[in-house]
């Protein structure tokens, strides 16, 4: 896999961003995975604690020489945290550094508008959401399921992990009440049972429970996966670890 580095203009959230593309070495067309914290995908000397999932191996690994992987940067700090929340925040440990929230549906259109179209004019890709899947950890993994059902017609697959669904855990539950007509074909939902939130040591799992049973009226129109791994822990050596039995799920036919 070749990989390049290239920046974007994201006008809904007003930043110049880093996207990490990887390229096949096998020709195209290709199917799109789009992950977040684009830093931390490839080289660990490129990661933010030196540590990166290495998702170009893992592929390899599984057997996918057609996926092309789209790794956006995040922003700066906390401001990481607005970007890749939809709704306001209001735990009161995240709120306390002064974030809001409520930037997710913005950074979202903004891999609409931007990123997809920069992708699909430069590379061969597969158009569609049966071809375009999208992972993320932590709030990677929660901006990764507004995405999917916000926009079910360009993200067929999710795939997310580790989620820090506790920042606005009531907005997130009452989301998944609303009607929708489409959801994504394929999601895929973790923890680890030894993630230990900001306030209980068990906060990760109990939000884990929540989402999941959030999407219970969902389950029998998609493919869906969710697991609470036994001596999982957040971090990502603990993603690249777990990587190699969620991507076969992720593309399954």
């Amino acid at each position: 896999m070749i990989i390049s580095r290239e920046n974007v203009r994201l006008k809904n959230i007003n930043l110049d961003l880093n996207i990490w593309v990887g390229v096949p070495s096998h020709p195209g067309p290709y199917r799109v995975l789009v992950m977040h914290d684009g830093q931390n995908l490839f080289k660990d000397e490129w990661a933010s604690y030196k540590t990166a999932w290495k998702v170009d191996k893992a592929l390899e690994s599984c057997g996918f020489k057609d996926v092309l992987v789209v790794g956006i940067e995040c922003p700066d700090g906390w401001r990481r945290v607005s970007v890749y929340s939809p709704f306001m925040i209001d735990y009161p440990e995240v709120v306390s550094h002064g974030v809001k929230g409520g930037e997710g549906r913005a950074y979202v259109n903004d891999i609409i508008e931007t990123v997809m179209p920069y992708i699909e004019k430069n590379y061969p890709v597969l158009k569609g959401p049966q071809h375009t899947a999208m992972m993320g950890a932590s709030m990677g993994g929660v901006i990764s399921l507004y995405a999917g059902f916000e926009h079910p017609n360009v993200f067929g697959r999710i795939a997310s992990l580790s989620g820090a669904y506790y920042v606005s855990l009531h907005a997130y539950i009452n989301y998944l009440k609303g009607p929708f007509q489409k959801v994504p074909t394929h999601f895929y939902l973790d923890v680890g049972d030894q993630e230990e939130g900001l306030s209980t040591k068990t906060m990760y799992v109990d939000v884990h429970r929540a989402i999941d049973n959030a999407l219970e009226p969902f389950k029998n129109r998609m493919q869906y996966q969710s697991k609470i791994i036994e001596g999982g822990v957040h971090n990502e050596r603990a993603w690249e670890q777990r990587l190699p039995s969620i991507l076969p799920f992720l593309w399954a036919q």
